[in-house]
This record gives structure tokens, sequence and C-alpha cells, in this order.
């Protein structure tokens, strides 16, 4: 009876070796799970701060193009020899940007000989840049183009 009960106990023994070992691996593997799952939730966040970023800068790089075109059509109803400019809004107080450029081009054409002041066309193009501090090498860009002639410069805006 001895016997028996020394092989029983070492019987158990394994058994109960056996299953914290199962159990030491369903622990791990579940643990392996969480880090994965949680790189990647931290790499979808990282994403979507770029993405929010990038559509920061190209909004705010079409609102200074927009600012660029109405400069330039200030410009031309108080100058007809107006050519354009570079123009560099100042940013103070701001961390996102680095730098921002605006380029204004106006070419001028005439429609026709009778009269060239009433039928001068005018073709205005605007491209703004905007440079990220971090990344330099990522400039957003828009540009915007309108054709005008000089009678609709002219012509008094009537605002509420």
């Amino acid at each position: 009876m001895n016997q028996l009960s020394i092989t029983s106990s070492r019987l158990s023994k394994r058994r109960l070796s056996t299953r914290r070992g199962a159990v030491l691996i369903c622990v791990l593997g579940c643990i392996a799970t969480i880090l994965v799952v949680g790189a990647m939730a931290a790499q979808f966040a990282l994403r979507a701060r770029i993405e929010a970023r990038t559509q920061r800068s190209w909004l705010q790089a079409q609102l200074l193009a927009e600012a660029g075109m109405t400069r330039a059509v200030q410009r031309l109803k108080s100058n007809s020899d107006y050519t354009g400019e570079a123009w560099t809004p100042d940013f103070q107080g701001t961390s996102q940007f680095e730098s921002a450029s605006i380029a204004i081009e106006v070419r001028s054409e005439l429609a026709g000989e009778q009269n060239p002041d009433t039928n001068q066309k005018f073709d205005i193009q605007v491209v703004a840049k905007i440079f990220n501090k971090n990344v330099p090498e990522r400039a957003v860009q828009s540009t915007l183009s309108l054709q005008i002639n000089q009678n609709q410069l002219s012509k008094k805006e009537t605002g509420s």
C-alpha cells in the first residue's frame, strides 16, 4: 500500500505542474494579445493625428490662398498695373508653423482694341504654401486662379 500512495502522489504532482504550465501559457498568450491590440490602437491614433494635422494645414493653406486672392483683387482695384507679389504673413503666437508664403501673379491681356481700359482682362493666380516646422518636406500647397475683367473690378460692391 505504501508503494501505491507514493505513485499516486507523484501523479498528482505531475498533473498540478502540467496545469500550472498550461495556465502560464494561457496568461502569456493573453498578455501578448493585449500588447498587439494596444500597439495597433497606438498606431491608429498616431495615423489619425497625422491626418488631422495634414487636414488642418491644407485648410489653412486654402484660407491663405483665398486671402491672397482678396488682396490681389483689392490691389487691382486701386492699381490696374499691379502684377503681383510674394507675401509672407506673420504668424506671431502660433506654434504650428515655421513659415507660410503666398505668391500672387497677375497677368493682363487686352480683349479688344476699341477701349483698352474697359476690355482689359486679368488672370490672377495665387499659390499659398504652409511649411510645418516639424516636417519641412511636407509642405502643403493650395492654388487658386481667377479671370476677371476691368468692368468687374470697377463695379461697386453692395453689402449688407
